[in-house]
Protein backbone atom coordinates (compact mmCIF):
# COMPACT_ATOMS: atom_id res chain seq x y z
CA UNK A 1 0.00 0.00 0.00
CA UNK A 2 1.20 3.53 -0.76
CA UNK A 3 1.64 5.83 2.32
CA UNK A 4 -0.09 9.45 2.62
CA UNK A 5 2.75 11.40 4.07
CA UNK A 6 2.66 14.40 6.59
CA UNK A 7 5.81 16.49 6.98
CA UNK A 8 9.12 17.20 5.51
CA UNK A 9 9.15 17.29 2.03
CA UNK A 10 11.35 14.55 0.35
CA UNK A 11 14.85 15.24 0.16
CA UNK A 12 15.83 16.01 -3.61
CA UNK A 13 18.07 13.95 -5.71
CA UNK A 14 19.61 13.62 -9.17
CA UNK A 15 17.82 11.53 -11.78
CA UNK A 16 19.43 8.92 -13.42
CA UNK A 17 21.80 9.94 -15.90
CA UNK A 18 20.44 9.57 -19.42
CA UNK A 19 23.37 7.90 -20.12
CA UNK A 20 22.83 4.44 -18.55
CA UNK A 21 19.38 4.35 -19.38
CA UNK A 22 17.92 0.82 -20.39
CA UNK A 23 18.23 0.14 -24.15
CA UNK A 24 15.35 -0.74 -26.02
CA UNK A 25 14.64 -4.44 -26.88
CA UNK A 26 15.45 -5.61 -30.03
CA UNK A 27 13.09 -8.39 -30.22
CA UNK A 28 10.31 -9.71 -28.43
CA UNK A 29 9.57 -8.04 -24.91
CA UNK A 30 7.95 -9.37 -21.90
CA UNK A 31 4.24 -8.64 -20.80
CA UNK A 32 3.96 -6.27 -17.79
CA UNK A 33 1.99 -4.20 -15.33
CA UNK A 34 4.65 -1.78 -14.46
CA UNK A 35 3.30 0.82 -17.42
CA UNK A 36 -0.56 0.27 -17.39
CA UNK A 37 -0.28 -3.12 -19.16
CA UNK A 38 2.48 -2.37 -21.62
CA UNK A 39 5.50 -4.62 -22.45
CA UNK A 40 7.83 -3.21 -20.13
CA UNK A 41 10.38 -2.64 -22.06
CA UNK A 42 13.02 0.04 -21.77
CA UNK A 43 11.12 2.75 -24.08
CA UNK A 44 7.60 1.87 -21.61
CA UNK A 45 9.39 1.41 -18.27
CA UNK A 46 9.13 3.82 -15.30
CA UNK A 47 12.64 4.61 -14.91
CA UNK A 48 12.46 2.37 -11.31
CA UNK A 49 11.23 -0.27 -13.36
CA UNK A 50 13.42 -3.85 -12.56
CA UNK A 51 14.33 -3.78 -15.97
CA UNK A 52 15.90 -0.36 -15.73
CA UNK A 53 17.62 -0.87 -12.39
CA UNK A 54 18.99 -3.83 -13.48
CA UNK A 55 20.38 -1.59 -16.43
CA UNK A 56 21.87 0.72 -14.20
CA UNK A 57 23.54 -2.13 -11.93
CA UNK A 58 25.30 -3.14 -15.30
CA UNK A 59 26.44 0.17 -16.22
CA UNK A 60 26.97 1.93 -12.41
CA UNK A 61 27.25 -1.14 -10.40
CA UNK A 62 25.49 -2.24 -7.42
CA UNK A 63 26.73 0.12 -4.80
CA UNK A 64 25.55 3.28 -6.71
CA UNK A 65 22.09 2.27 -7.65
CA UNK A 66 21.27 1.32 -3.93
CA UNK A 67 22.81 4.66 -2.89
CA UNK A 68 20.67 6.28 -5.47
CA UNK A 69 17.60 4.80 -5.13
CA UNK A 70 18.17 4.53 -1.06
CA UNK A 71 18.71 8.56 -1.33
CA UNK A 72 15.84 9.21 -3.46
CA UNK A 73 13.41 7.03 -1.20
CA UNK A 74 14.68 9.05 2.32
CA UNK A 75 11.57 10.68 3.68
CA UNK A 76 10.04 11.38 6.68
CA UNK A 77 7.34 9.36 7.03
CA UNK A 78 4.21 10.01 9.39
CA UNK A 79 1.29 6.98 9.36
CA UNK A 80 -1.97 9.16 8.70
CA UNK A 81 -5.02 6.62 8.77
CA UNK A 82 -7.31 8.92 7.57
CA UNK A 83 -6.91 8.82 3.86
CA UNK A 84 -6.90 5.03 4.13
CA UNK A 85 -10.27 5.79 6.16
CA UNK A 86 -11.97 8.18 3.87
CA UNK A 87 -10.57 5.54 0.85
CA UNK A 88 -12.52 2.42 2.06
CA UNK A 89 -15.48 4.23 3.05
CA UNK A 90 -16.16 5.62 -0.51
CA UNK A 91 -15.66 1.94 -2.06
CA UNK A 92 -17.77 0.71 0.87
CA UNK A 93 -20.76 3.44 -0.06
CA UNK A 94 -20.56 3.21 -3.52
CA UNK A 95 -20.47 -0.62 -3.39
CA UNK A 96 -24.27 -0.06 -1.32
CA UNK A 97 -25.31 1.58 -4.09
CA UNK A 98 -25.69 -1.86 -6.00
CA UNK A 99 -26.00 -3.05 -9.24
CA UNK A 100 -24.61 -1.22 -12.33
CA UNK A 101 -26.79 -2.12 -15.33
CA UNK A 102 -28.06 -3.64 -17.46
CA UNK A 103 -27.40 -1.77 -19.90
CA UNK A 104 -26.52 -2.48 -24.08
CA UNK A 105 -23.34 -1.69 -24.76
CA UNK A 106 -21.90 -1.41 -28.48
CA UNK A 107 -17.92 -1.88 -28.75
CA UNK A 108 -15.86 0.99 -29.62
CA UNK A 109 -15.41 -0.87 -33.06
CA UNK A 110 -18.75 -0.14 -34.02
CA UNK A 111 -19.15 -4.35 -34.35
CA UNK A 112 -21.58 -5.99 -32.60
CA UNK A 113 -23.24 -6.04 -29.16
CA UNK A 114 -24.40 -6.97 -26.11
CA UNK A 115 -25.24 -6.55 -22.62
CA UNK A 116 -23.29 -5.71 -19.37
CA UNK A 117 -23.94 -5.65 -16.06
CA UNK A 118 -21.86 -5.19 -12.89
CA UNK A 119 -22.65 -6.69 -9.24
CA UNK A 120 -20.17 -4.80 -6.81
CA UNK A 121 -21.14 -6.87 -3.98
CA UNK A 122 -20.52 -10.03 -5.75
CA UNK A 123 -17.48 -8.65 -7.54
CA UNK A 124 -18.99 -9.76 -10.75
CA UNK A 125 -19.23 -8.62 -14.15
CA UNK A 126 -21.77 -10.30 -16.10
CA UNK A 127 -21.84 -10.48 -20.18
CA UNK A 128 -25.18 -11.76 -21.58
CA UNK A 129 -25.71 -12.07 -25.42
CA UNK A 130 -29.18 -13.15 -26.52
CA UNK A 131 -30.84 -13.66 -29.75
CA UNK A 132 -33.74 -15.50 -31.78
CA UNK A 133 -32.69 -18.87 -33.87
CA UNK A 134 -33.82 -18.53 -37.79
CA UNK A 135 -33.44 -22.32 -38.27
CA UNK A 136 -33.46 -23.14 -42.04
CA UNK A 137 -33.45 -26.52 -43.62
CA UNK A 138 -30.15 -27.36 -45.99
CA UNK A 139 -31.88 -28.47 -48.48
CA UNK A 140 -35.07 -29.14 -50.00
CA UNK A 141 -37.03 -31.63 -52.14
CA UNK A 142 -39.15 -29.90 -54.99
CA UNK A 143 -42.21 -31.46 -56.98
CA UNK A 144 -41.37 -34.20 -54.58
CA UNK A 145 -38.37 -35.46 -56.70
CA UNK A 146 -35.40 -32.90 -57.06
CA UNK A 147 -33.45 -32.44 -53.87
CA UNK A 148 -32.03 -28.18 -53.89
CA UNK A 149 -29.57 -27.45 -51.72
CA UNK A 150 -30.84 -24.07 -49.88
CA UNK A 151 -27.65 -21.93 -48.49
CA UNK A 152 -26.20 -20.02 -51.49
CA UNK A 153 -22.57 -21.07 -51.51
CA UNK A 154 -22.61 -24.27 -49.93
CA UNK A 155 -20.40 -26.23 -51.53
CA UNK A 156 -20.98 -29.72 -49.38
CA UNK A 157 -24.90 -28.98 -49.31
CA UNK A 158 -24.87 -28.74 -53.27
CA UNK A 159 -22.82 -31.76 -53.70
CA UNK A 160 -24.66 -33.74 -51.36
CA UNK A 161 -27.94 -32.90 -53.32
CA UNK A 162 -26.12 -33.68 -56.28
CA UNK A 163 -25.57 -37.34 -55.44
CA UNK A 164 -29.30 -37.48 -53.87
CA UNK A 165 -30.14 -37.39 -57.10
CA UNK A 166 -28.64 -39.60 -58.46
CA UNK A 167 -30.62 -41.93 -56.42
CA UNK A 168 -34.03 -43.91 -57.32
CA UNK A 169 -36.55 -41.16 -56.66
CA UNK A 170 -38.18 -43.26 -54.10
CA UNK A 171 -35.16 -42.89 -52.02
CA UNK A 172 -34.35 -39.38 -51.83
CA UNK A 173 -36.66 -37.80 -48.99
CA UNK A 174 -34.68 -40.53 -46.72
CA UNK A 175 -31.30 -39.40 -47.72
CA UNK A 176 -32.12 -35.78 -47.12
CA UNK A 177 -33.26 -36.56 -43.79
CA UNK A 178 -29.14 -35.70 -42.44
CA UNK A 179 -30.21 -32.29 -43.81
CA UNK A 180 -33.95 -31.21 -42.57
CA UNK A 181 -34.14 -29.72 -39.33
CA UNK A 182 -36.37 -31.67 -36.38
CA UNK A 183 -36.99 -30.54 -33.09
CA UNK A 184 -34.56 -33.06 -31.25
CA UNK A 185 -31.93 -31.54 -33.61
CA UNK A 186 -32.94 -28.06 -32.61
CA UNK A 187 -32.51 -28.28 -29.02
CA UNK A 188 -29.33 -29.76 -29.39
CA UNK A 189 -28.34 -26.84 -31.51
CA UNK A 190 -29.38 -24.28 -28.80
CA UNK A 191 -27.75 -26.29 -25.84
CA UNK A 192 -24.91 -26.30 -28.06
CA UNK A 193 -24.78 -23.06 -29.34
CA UNK A 194 -25.23 -21.70 -25.44
CA UNK A 195 -22.73 -23.62 -23.91
CA UNK A 196 -19.71 -23.35 -26.63
CA UNK A 197 -19.58 -19.48 -26.84
CA UNK A 198 -20.63 -19.50 -22.62
CA UNK A 199 -17.31 -22.21 -22.27
CA UNK A 200 -15.44 -20.35 -24.73
CA UNK A 201 -15.68 -16.48 -23.20
CA UNK A 202 -16.27 -17.00 -19.69
CA UNK A 203 -14.00 -16.50 -16.48
CA UNK A 204 -10.92 -16.52 -18.69
CA UNK A 205 -9.91 -12.97 -16.80
CA UNK A 206 -10.44 -10.97 -14.37
CA UNK A 207 -10.14 -6.88 -14.05
CA UNK A 208 -9.93 -4.80 -10.79
CA UNK A 209 -10.57 -1.04 -9.48
CA UNK A 210 -7.56 1.25 -9.60
CA UNK A 211 -8.90 3.61 -7.14
CA UNK A 212 -6.33 3.93 -4.16
CA UNK A 213 -7.62 1.61 -1.76
CA UNK A 214 -10.50 0.40 -3.95
CA UNK A 215 -7.50 -2.11 -5.69
CA UNK A 216 -8.88 -5.41 -3.86
CA UNK A 217 -12.57 -4.61 -5.60
CA UNK A 218 -12.68 -7.30 -8.74
CA UNK A 219 -14.78 -8.25 -11.88
CA UNK A 220 -14.86 -11.41 -12.51
CA UNK A 221 -16.15 -11.86 -15.92
CA UNK A 222 -19.45 -14.69 -16.66
CA UNK A 223 -20.66 -14.47 -20.04
CA UNK A 224 -23.88 -16.05 -20.59
CA UNK A 225 -25.76 -16.88 -23.45
CA UNK A 226 -29.46 -16.97 -23.96
CA UNK A 227 -31.20 -18.33 -27.56
CA UNK A 228 -34.38 -19.31 -28.28
CA UNK A 229 -36.39 -21.26 -31.39
CA UNK A 230 -37.79 -18.19 -33.92
CA UNK A 231 -36.04 -15.20 -35.32
CA UNK A 232 -35.19 -12.44 -33.84
CA UNK A 233 -38.35 -9.50 -33.51
CA UNK A 234 -38.85 -5.79 -32.85
CA UNK A 235 -38.40 -5.34 -29.07
CA UNK A 236 -37.38 -8.30 -28.14
CA UNK A 237 -34.16 -7.11 -26.27
CA UNK A 238 -32.25 -9.36 -28.36
CA UNK A 239 -28.66 -8.90 -29.97
CA UNK A 240 -28.92 -11.16 -32.98
CA UNK A 241 -30.84 -12.94 -35.35
CA UNK A 242 -29.14 -16.22 -35.97
CA UNK A 243 -29.19 -18.29 -38.96
CA UNK A 244 -28.74 -21.40 -38.87
CA UNK A 245 -28.98 -23.67 -42.02
CA UNK A 246 -28.99 -27.53 -41.58
CA UNK A 247 -26.24 -29.78 -42.36
CA UNK A 248 -25.40 -33.45 -42.33
CA UNK A 249 -22.93 -34.19 -39.37
CA UNK A 250 -20.66 -35.81 -41.52
CA UNK A 251 -20.23 -32.10 -43.64
CA UNK A 252 -16.80 -31.35 -42.94
CA UNK A 253 -15.83 -27.31 -44.37
CA UNK A 254 -19.27 -26.42 -44.93
CA UNK A 255 -20.54 -22.56 -45.97
CA UNK A 256 -17.98 -19.97 -43.65
CA UNK A 257 -20.03 -18.34 -40.98
CA UNK A 258 -19.94 -14.77 -40.43
CA UNK A 259 -21.46 -11.65 -38.24
CA UNK A 260 -23.01 -8.91 -40.28
CA UNK A 261 -24.70 -5.93 -39.78
CA UNK A 262 -28.92 -5.37 -40.13
CA UNK A 263 -29.36 -2.07 -39.69
CA UNK A 264 -28.30 0.05 -42.76
CA UNK A 265 -28.82 3.43 -42.05
CA UNK A 266 -28.53 5.60 -38.95
CA UNK A 267 -25.93 4.39 -36.00
CA UNK A 268 -25.22 0.52 -35.34
CA UNK A 269 -27.25 -0.53 -32.11
CA UNK A 270 -26.87 -3.72 -30.05
CA UNK A 271 -29.51 -5.20 -31.80
CA UNK A 272 -28.53 -5.10 -35.33
CA UNK A 273 -26.65 -8.10 -35.97
CA UNK A 274 -27.55 -10.91 -37.77
CA UNK A 275 -24.88 -14.37 -37.11
CA UNK A 276 -25.07 -17.00 -39.98
CA UNK A 277 -23.62 -20.43 -38.01
CA UNK A 278 -24.76 -23.65 -39.79
CA UNK A 279 -25.81 -26.88 -37.65
CA UNK A 280 -22.26 -28.03 -37.42
CA UNK A 281 -20.84 -24.98 -36.32
CA UNK A 282 -21.02 -25.37 -32.26
CA UNK A 283 -18.80 -28.24 -32.20
CA UNK A 284 -15.20 -28.20 -33.11
CA UNK A 285 -13.90 -27.69 -36.16
CA UNK A 286 -11.66 -30.56 -38.66
CA UNK A 287 -10.82 -28.85 -41.52
CA UNK A 288 -8.35 -26.33 -39.65
CA UNK A 289 -6.43 -28.48 -37.56
CA UNK A 290 -4.03 -27.78 -34.64
CA UNK A 291 -1.97 -30.62 -34.37
CA UNK A 292 -0.22 -32.75 -37.61
CA UNK A 293 1.16 -36.43 -37.28
CA UNK A 294 4.22 -37.08 -38.36
CA UNK A 295 6.30 -40.05 -38.81
CA UNK A 296 9.98 -41.07 -39.45
CA UNK A 297 11.53 -43.65 -41.90
CA UNK A 298 12.12 -47.06 -39.22
CA UNK A 299 15.08 -46.37 -36.88
CA UNK A 300 16.39 -43.34 -38.88
CA UNK A 301 15.91 -39.26 -38.60
CA UNK A 302 14.34 -39.15 -42.15
CA UNK A 303 10.39 -37.76 -41.84
CA UNK A 304 8.34 -39.87 -44.47
CA UNK A 305 6.86 -38.04 -47.27
CA UNK A 306 3.41 -37.45 -45.61
CA UNK A 307 5.20 -35.64 -42.82
CA UNK A 308 6.78 -33.49 -44.86
CA UNK A 309 3.56 -32.66 -46.72
CA UNK A 310 2.15 -31.87 -43.13
CA UNK A 311 5.13 -30.22 -42.10
CA UNK A 312 5.20 -27.79 -45.03
CA UNK A 313 1.24 -27.14 -45.10
CA UNK A 314 1.70 -26.25 -41.10
CA UNK A 315 4.66 -23.89 -41.21
CA UNK A 316 3.11 -22.28 -44.00
CA UNK A 317 -0.26 -22.08 -42.26
CA UNK A 318 1.66 -21.15 -38.41
CA UNK A 319 3.63 -18.25 -39.66
CA UNK A 320 4.03 -15.48 -36.32
CA UNK A 321 2.61 -12.71 -37.58
CA UNK A 322 5.13 -10.82 -34.72
CA UNK A 323 2.61 -10.00 -32.13
CA UNK A 324 0.45 -9.24 -30.62
CA UNK A 325 2.32 -6.10 -30.02
CA UNK A 326 2.89 -3.40 -26.88
CA UNK A 327 0.35 -1.06 -27.74
CA UNK A 328 3.45 1.91 -26.73
CA UNK A 329 6.46 0.89 -28.30
CA UNK A 330 4.92 -1.63 -30.77
CA UNK A 331 7.32 -4.43 -30.30
CA UNK A 332 5.64 -8.39 -29.95
CA UNK A 333 5.20 -9.35 -26.25
CA UNK A 334 6.68 -12.27 -25.44
CA UNK A 335 3.65 -13.96 -23.27
CA UNK A 336 0.79 -12.84 -25.29
CA UNK A 337 2.33 -13.89 -28.63
CA UNK A 338 1.15 -16.63 -30.83
CA UNK A 339 1.51 -19.50 -28.92
CA UNK A 340 4.57 -22.45 -29.17
CA UNK A 341 4.97 -24.62 -31.49
CA UNK A 342 4.86 -27.89 -29.26
CA UNK A 343 6.68 -30.88 -30.79
CA UNK A 344 6.13 -34.31 -29.48
CA UNK A 345 8.75 -37.20 -30.89
CA UNK A 346 9.60 -40.85 -29.80
CA UNK A 347 13.28 -41.68 -30.64
CA UNK A 348 15.48 -44.56 -31.02
CA UNK A 349 18.13 -46.13 -29.11
CA UNK A 350 19.16 -49.01 -26.54
CA UNK A 351 19.24 -46.58 -23.89
CA UNK A 352 18.20 -42.67 -22.79
CA UNK A 353 20.91 -41.08 -23.82
CA UNK A 354 20.69 -42.82 -27.36
CA UNK A 355 16.78 -41.91 -27.72
CA UNK A 356 17.48 -38.77 -27.03
CA UNK A 357 19.91 -38.30 -29.00
CA UNK A 358 17.61 -39.38 -32.18
CA UNK A 359 14.71 -37.42 -30.75
CA UNK A 360 17.06 -34.13 -31.06
CA UNK A 361 18.26 -35.24 -34.50
CA UNK A 362 14.73 -35.90 -35.50
CA UNK A 363 14.21 -32.63 -33.72
CA UNK A 364 16.17 -30.62 -36.00
CA UNK A 365 14.70 -32.11 -39.10
CA UNK A 366 11.17 -31.28 -37.96
CA UNK A 367 12.32 -27.59 -37.56
CA UNK A 368 13.64 -27.23 -40.88
CA UNK A 369 10.97 -28.71 -42.57
CA UNK A 370 8.69 -26.29 -40.69
CA UNK A 371 11.21 -23.35 -41.84
CA UNK A 372 11.08 -24.34 -45.60
CA UNK A 373 7.34 -24.65 -45.23
CA UNK A 374 7.43 -20.64 -44.39
CA UNK A 375 8.22 -20.68 -40.44
CA UNK A 376 11.13 -19.08 -40.49
CA UNK A 377 11.26 -18.91 -36.62
CA UNK A 378 10.49 -22.28 -36.15
CA UNK A 379 14.37 -22.54 -34.47
CA UNK A 380 12.63 -20.62 -31.08
CA UNK A 381 8.97 -21.30 -30.98
CA UNK A 382 9.67 -24.92 -31.49
CA UNK A 383 10.15 -26.90 -27.90
CA UNK A 384 10.51 -30.90 -27.60
CA UNK A 385 9.00 -33.60 -25.52
CA UNK A 386 10.29 -36.83 -25.91
CA UNK A 387 8.10 -39.74 -25.42
CA UNK A 388 8.47 -43.20 -25.68
CA UNK A 389 10.41 -45.40 -28.07
CA UNK A 390 9.56 -45.60 -31.79
CA UNK A 391 9.25 -43.71 -35.39
CA UNK A 392 5.86 -41.45 -34.60
CA UNK A 393 5.55 -38.22 -33.34
CA UNK A 394 2.98 -34.64 -33.43
CA UNK A 395 3.09 -31.07 -33.73
CA UNK A 396 0.80 -28.91 -32.00
CA UNK A 397 -0.25 -25.19 -32.13
CA UNK A 398 0.06 -24.05 -28.47
CA UNK A 399 -3.19 -25.29 -26.61
CA UNK A 400 -3.88 -28.07 -29.70
CA UNK A 401 -7.59 -27.11 -29.44
CA UNK A 402 -9.66 -26.73 -32.72
CA UNK A 403 -11.96 -24.24 -32.95
CA UNK A 404 -15.90 -23.99 -32.23
CA UNK A 405 -17.05 -21.82 -35.22
CA UNK A 406 -19.92 -20.29 -33.05
CA UNK A 407 -18.07 -19.72 -30.53
CA UNK A 408 -15.15 -17.24 -32.71
CA UNK A 409 -18.58 -15.69 -34.24
CA UNK A 410 -19.96 -14.69 -30.95
CA UNK A 411 -16.18 -12.85 -30.40
CA UNK A 412 -17.24 -10.49 -33.62
CA UNK A 413 -20.22 -9.62 -31.26
CA UNK A 414 -18.10 -8.67 -28.50
CA UNK A 415 -17.23 -6.28 -30.79
CA UNK A 416 -13.12 -8.10 -32.02
CA UNK A 417 -12.16 -8.28 -35.85
CA UNK A 418 -10.89 -11.50 -37.74
CA UNK A 419 -7.20 -12.10 -36.53
CA UNK A 420 -6.15 -15.17 -39.06
CA UNK A 421 -4.49 -14.60 -42.57
CA UNK A 422 -3.54 -16.66 -45.74
CA UNK A 423 -4.08 -18.92 -46.11
CA UNK A 424 -7.54 -19.34 -44.41
CA UNK A 425 -9.87 -17.29 -46.86
CA UNK A 426 -12.08 -14.64 -45.16
CA UNK A 427 -12.23 -11.20 -43.60
CA UNK A 428 -8.55 -11.71 -42.34
CA UNK A 429 -5.93 -9.15 -43.16
CA UNK A 430 -2.10 -9.34 -44.12
CA UNK A 431 0.48 -11.03 -42.17
CA UNK A 432 1.22 -8.84 -39.29
CA UNK A 433 -0.84 -5.90 -39.47
CA UNK A 434 -2.76 -4.51 -37.00
CA UNK A 435 -6.60 -5.38 -35.82
CA UNK A 436 -8.53 -3.41 -34.67
CA UNK A 437 -5.81 -0.63 -34.11
CA UNK A 438 -5.87 1.27 -30.76
CA UNK A 439 -8.38 -1.41 -29.11
CA UNK A 440 -6.34 -3.17 -26.73
CA UNK A 441 -4.02 0.02 -25.95
CA UNK A 442 -6.78 2.41 -25.15
CA UNK A 443 -7.84 -0.30 -22.33
CA UNK A 444 -4.04 -1.14 -21.25
CA UNK A 445 -4.06 -4.46 -23.38
CA UNK A 446 -1.72 -5.76 -26.36
CA UNK A 447 -2.70 -4.77 -29.91
CA UNK A 448 -3.70 -7.54 -32.11
CA UNK A 449 -2.34 -8.72 -35.29
CA UNK A 450 -2.94 -10.80 -38.31
CA UNK A 451 -1.50 -14.14 -37.77
CA UNK A 452 -2.65 -17.47 -37.78
CA UNK A 453 -2.28 -18.99 -33.93
CA UNK A 454 -4.22 -20.91 -31.16
CA UNK A 455 -6.03 -18.04 -30.28
CA UNK A 456 -9.89 -17.94 -30.70
CA UNK A 457 -10.09 -14.85 -33.25
CA UNK A 458 -7.38 -16.34 -35.40
CA UNK A 459 -8.09 -20.27 -35.95
CA UNK A 460 -7.97 -21.76 -32.71
CA UNK A 461 -9.51 -21.50 -29.37
CA UNK A 462 -7.24 -19.48 -26.63
CA UNK A 463 -8.82 -16.38 -25.37
CA UNK A 464 -6.04 -14.11 -24.77
CA UNK A 465 -6.03 -10.49 -22.23
CA UNK A 466 -6.39 -8.30 -25.75
CA UNK A 467 -9.62 -10.22 -26.03
CA UNK A 468 -11.39 -9.11 -22.98
CA UNK A 469 -10.50 -5.39 -24.61
CA UNK A 470 -14.51 -4.99 -25.35
CA UNK A 471 -15.48 -6.41 -21.79
CA UNK A 472 -13.03 -3.92 -19.97
CA UNK A 473 -14.47 -0.56 -21.74
CA UNK A 474 -18.22 -2.09 -21.25
CA UNK A 475 -17.37 -2.58 -17.34
CA UNK A 476 -16.22 1.48 -17.26
CA UNK A 477 -19.07 2.15 -19.28
CA UNK A 478 -21.78 0.21 -16.53
CA UNK A 479 -20.31 1.46 -13.67
CA UNK A 480 -19.31 5.12 -15.52
CA UNK A 481 -15.98 4.53 -14.03
CA UNK A 482 -12.58 4.44 -15.55
CA UNK A 483 -10.53 3.30 -12.54
CA UNK A 484 -10.52 -0.18 -13.74
CA UNK A 485 -7.27 -2.43 -15.66
CA UNK A 486 -6.61 -5.63 -16.20
CA UNK A 487 -6.12 -8.13 -13.80
CA UNK A 488 -7.33 -10.24 -10.37
CA UNK A 489 -7.83 -7.85 -7.26
CA UNK A 490 -5.45 -7.11 -5.60
CA UNK A 491 -5.47 -6.66 -1.32
CA UNK A 492 -5.53 -3.84 0.53
CA UNK A 493 -3.73 -3.57 3.53
CA UNK A 494 -4.68 -1.64 6.95
CA UNK A 495 -2.16 1.21 8.13
CA UNK A 496 0.07 -0.30 10.58
CA UNK A 497 -1.60 0.21 13.89
CA UNK A 498 1.51 0.14 16.04
CA UNK A 499 3.16 3.51 14.16
CA UNK A 500 -0.68 5.03 14.15
CA UNK A 501 -0.50 4.81 17.85
CA UNK A 502 2.51 6.74 18.25
CA UNK A 503 2.20 10.39 16.30
CA UNK A 504 5.70 10.74 14.43
CA UNK A 505 6.95 7.71 14.64
CA UNK A 506 9.17 6.48 10.88
CA UNK A 507 8.12 3.98 8.83
CA UNK A 508 10.55 1.40 9.24
CA UNK A 509 10.05 -0.36 5.79
CA UNK A 510 12.18 2.69 4.59
CA UNK A 511 15.30 1.75 3.05
CA UNK A 512 17.07 4.06 5.06
CA UNK A 513 16.54 6.00 8.60
CA UNK A 514 14.06 8.74 7.57
CA UNK A 515 14.69 12.53 8.13
CA UNK A 516 13.03 13.59 10.99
Amino acid sequence: MEEHERGPEPVATPEPAAAIAAPAAAGPVAFSASHGHACGCGACSPAWSARNVLALQRGAGNAAVARSIATRRTVARVIDDRPYNEGRQARDEWIAGGVRGPEDHVPSTGRGGFEVQYDPAGQKLTIELRGGVDFRDGMKLYFGTFAVAQQPGNGPAAAAATAINKLPRDQRAAAMAPWIWDDAAKTTFLSEFESSIEGAWGGKHQFHCSKEFWTDLGAAVDVRVVVRDGAQSSGSGEHMNVVSYKESDATVNSTPAHVAQTEVIGGHDADDNEMVVNSTHTRRRSDIPQNVAIAFTTGTDTLTADANSSLSWFGNAYKSGGGPVCSQCKREITEAAAGKVNINLEGQGTDQAAKDASAQARFAAVKAQLIAGGMTDAATRCTLLITATGDNGGVRMGSGVNQIVAAHEAGHMFGLGDEYTAPFSGTGGDLGTPVDPGLGGAQGLPEAVHENSDTIMSVGDAVRPQHYATFLEALKAVTAMSDWVFGAAVPVPPPNGALDATPGTTDPTAPVTAVA
